[in-house]
Parts: C-alpha cells; structure tokens; sequence
C-alpha cells in the first residue's frame, strides 16, 4: 500500500511518529478493505499534521525526490470543511512522477479533527504510526457511506434539505468522484 510512495516503510512509519502525522482518506480506507474483495489502488496519498512537525515532514519527503506543487502553503478548495474545529490552516501538495501526496494542517492543534468533519464517512478513518483508526468500520466493511451533512450547511440547524443529504451512498461512488477530481 504504501510501497509506491515510500521505499522505507520502517523510517517512514518512524518519521509518521515523530511528526505525530497520520494517513487519511482512501489511502486508510484502502488499508481496511479485504484484499481479495479490493480492485481499486489510491493514486495520491493524504497525510494530516500539526504544524509541529511540518518542516520535518516536508524535509524527508522532499528528500525522497517529492517536489512541491504550490508555494507550499495554500489552501486547497479540495479540502475545504466547515469553520471551527474541522478548519484546515493549509495544504502543501508535493509529487514525484505518478504519486502525490497533500500535507494537510489544521487550524487546530489536533491532526485528526479535521478528518470527522470531511464530506462523507467514508473518509473518517487514519492510520498513524501506531494504529490504525475507523469510525464506521462496518459501513466501510459493507461498501456504503454516509454523507456529513455540516459539509453542506455547516453549523445550522439541521432543515429537510441536509437532513436528505444524510443518505446512504456506494463507496465506488465516492472513490469514482475521487479519482475524476485528481486527474
């Protein structure tokens, strides 16, 4: 899994510690899925940080021939959430040939806050040098997702419209819309 982005998976994994960095999006989820049941590989790699290590982060990775993108701090739309705790400060996406992997870095001291408040359960699980973490493993398990409804009307009521929004949707959907927003 992590074998096209890093060569090491020890010093990796000793580099994930140090910077208190863990992996999210479909590269987590990817981990929990049976291998016999999974014909679908990431072609980017989400990594959540706080600001602590960044500059560690940023280092190994670059020495391992990642270039960056942006200036190396701008906020992506791709990860916009919702004001407050899921705030992200900014985004630093870095690549090398095929594989790019986004440093994402929140407002907030946590690394993983922002993971609850992405669109959809789907992406609410992380791996960190120590463990790995999901919310809705049975969901997840199943192929099926539920929708954030704060993605679309973040810190209201809940009205008929977001509450519709709460529906169960396919996991292919989701790795589909993916992969059409990283080509």
């Amino acid at each position: 899994m992590l074998q096209p982005f890093f060569s090491n998976i020890q010093e990796f994994m000793a580099v994930l510690a140090s910077t208190e960095t863990v992996i999210s999006g479909l590269q987590a989820l990817h981990c929990m899925m049976p291998p016999y049941n999974c014909s679908w590989a990431p072609a980017d790699m989400d990594m959540d940080m706080s600001l602590k290590g960044y500059e560690e982060l940023i280092k190994y990775i670059g020495d391992k021939g990642y270039k960056m993108l942006n200036d190396g701090k701008k906020k992506q739309n791709d990860y916009t959430t919702c004001k407050g705790f899921g705030e992200i400060q900014f985004v630093t996406a870095m690549i090398r040939g095929n594989s790019q992997i986004d440093i994402i870095v929140p407002a907030h001291v946590s690394p993983i806050v922002p993971i609850f408040y992405f669109h959809s359960t789907v992406v609410t699980n992380f791996i960190s040098a120590y463990e790995f973490f999901s919310a809705y493993p049975l969901l997840n398990e199943a192929y099926h997702s539920l929708i954030n409804p704060n993605t679309f009307a973040p810190l209201q009521e809940p009205t008929q419209k977001s509450k519709g929004a709460f529906r169960n949707i396919m996991i292919e959907d989701l790795i589909q819309l993916d992969s059409m927003g990283n080509s």
